[in-house]
């Protein structure tokens, strides 16, 4: 993201928050899909055994690469 009269965007501001804090991640809902949420991740504060799964409950993600979306 470009800086705008040489300001932090406030998306900055609130990751290098939320990296201070210790936080591994971050989920917020998106705002191009309704009803969809969105996860990043700070390698950067990951610990050893921390690990990721998908919850997919409805089945709305891709199972391999040929079912992604053209």
């Amino acid at each position: 993201m470009a800086r705008i009269d040489k300001k932090v965007p406030p998306s900055w501001k609130l990751a290098d928050e939320v990296i201070s804090a210790g936080c591994r991640g971050l989920l917020f809902p998106s705002l191009r899909h309704a009803g969809g949420t969105n996860l990043v991740i700070f390698p950067a504060n990951l610990a050893a055994g921390d690990e990721v799964s998908v919850h997919d409950p409805d089945n709305r993600l891709p199972r391999d690469q040929s079912s992604w979306p053209h």
